[in-house]
């Protein structure tokens, strides 16, 4: 309690004298009020769980969202969910980085040979070895419907020379 006694001795020196019983009762409540805002902005939990917010994690997971296995990085397998295919055959998954919450695109060619995973908060704006440019369509950066491939209402994809 000295916390206690120590907050109404100040406000009973500083607060009392020169503004009144009201102004006190005032004062106090805010001093409370702003302890409990501090202490809940200090709850396990309370951060954000999504840094692009991609509205594709809204969705259950199903079978077609299983990563290929020739896919490594530090994705969690277990968050993948299947984002489409572009009119050059390259497939596309969006995941979550393993032990965060930071999404990931996963670029996968039709021969299935050099994957890449690509992860950033938003405004993530990836390029491929062979110039493709790829972005969260719920955040692009330098892409938009006119100048990109919307894949599955969830990626932009802009190939080379395009």
């Amino acid at each position: 309690m000295f916390l206690c006694e120590s907050a109404r001795h100040v406000l009973d020196l500083w607060v009392r004298p020169v503004y009144g019983e009201r102004m006190r009762r005032l004062t106090a409540a805010g001093l409370v009020l702003g302890g409990i805002l501090f202490l809940t902005a200090c709850v396990p939990g309370s951060e954000p769980t999504s840094q692009t917010g991609s509205p594709i994690f809204d969705r259950a997971r199903t079978a077609a969202d299983e990563l290929p296995a020739t896919v490594d990085g530090n994705v969690d397998p277990n968050t993948s969910r299947y984002a489409g295919e572009d009119s050059a055959g390259n497939e596309y998954w969006v995941t979550n980085e393993t032990d965060s919450n930071i999404e990931c695109i996963v670029y996968v060619p039709p021969d299935d040979a050099d994957n890449l995973v690509f992860c950033s908060g938003p405004g993530l704006s990836a390029t491929t070895a062979d110039g493709r440019i790829i972005e969260f369509a719920s955040s692009p950066s330098q892409l938009s419907r006119d100048n990109a491939e919307l894949v599955g209402d969830t990626l932009l994809v802009k190939a080379p020379n395009s």
